[in-house]
């Protein structure tokens, strides 16, 4: 029980000196791009949390009750999946909704969801572009600041694109492809998915301010 107890405070000294981590991913086809007006799809939401379970029983450990109470007030919509552990990490799920929005203009941007758009420049090519609202990002903020387990360097945004088969070539002026970090990069597609993760100096710019932050750029599918 000792022993327990000591694994049990270094967890959570781990977890108040580094963080967790908070990914998000939001599966995006190109066909959902094509719909005349604003709609939502749904991103999967991974929290790291110290524990699933309280330590001396199976009910819900007292950080998994936080996130599950917290988290919806700042995504609207936001529905807990599970909790899950991999590799000695606890993890919470959640679905959320993100806003596909056609208008080059904030006139058509959501105020409490992510906004995605895939605008087309007057030269024919088209840049993806992620775009945090005023009343989400101060949500997130103040999470962020009231949250221990949860800190803005930990935040990860991943957009997994489906093209459907379409070839194309696209820029990505900085992040990471598959996993992999690229900088000024021009890159072919032959019609297979692939993933464009925000990196850190992106995430700050969407929680700092009224900025859209430009995934891929120079694309023709």
């Amino acid at each position: 029980m000792f022993r327990l107890m000591i694994n049990c405070f270094l967890c959570l000294i781990i977890a108040l000196l580094t963080g967790c981590k908070t990914e998000a991913e939001i599966p995006v086809r190109f066909s959902d791009f094509n719909a005349k007006s604003t709609h939502k799809i749904q991103g999967k939401l991974i929290v790291e949390i110290p524990a699933c379970k309280d330590y001396n029983s199976d009910m819900p450990s007292d950080s998994l009750f936080k996130i599950k109470q917290k988290l919806p007030y700042v995504f609207n919509g936001a529905k807990f999946e599970n909790c899950f552990e991999k590799n000695f990490s606890s993890y919470a799920l959640f679905s959320f909704p993100v806003s596909i929005v056609k208008s080059k203009t904030n006139l058509n941007m959501t105020q409490d969801t992510i906004n995605i758009s895939f605008d087309k420049n007057k030269s024919g090519f088209k840049s993806l572009s992620v775009f945090i609202p005023d009343k989400l990002r101060s949500s997130i903020n103040k999470m962020i600041k009231s949250e221990i387990f949860i800190k803005k360097s930990d935040l990860k945004i991943t957009l997994a694109l489906d093209p459907e088969g379409k070839k194309g070539s696209f820029q990505i002026l900085g992040g990471y492809l598959n996993n992999k970090p690229v900088q000024f990069g021009i890159f072919n597609n032959n019609g297979e998915k692939f993933k464009v993760t925000i990196p850190s100096y992106g995430i700050d710019l969407l929680l700092s301010g009224d900025y859209k932050y430009i995934a891929m750029y120079n694309a023709k599918f």
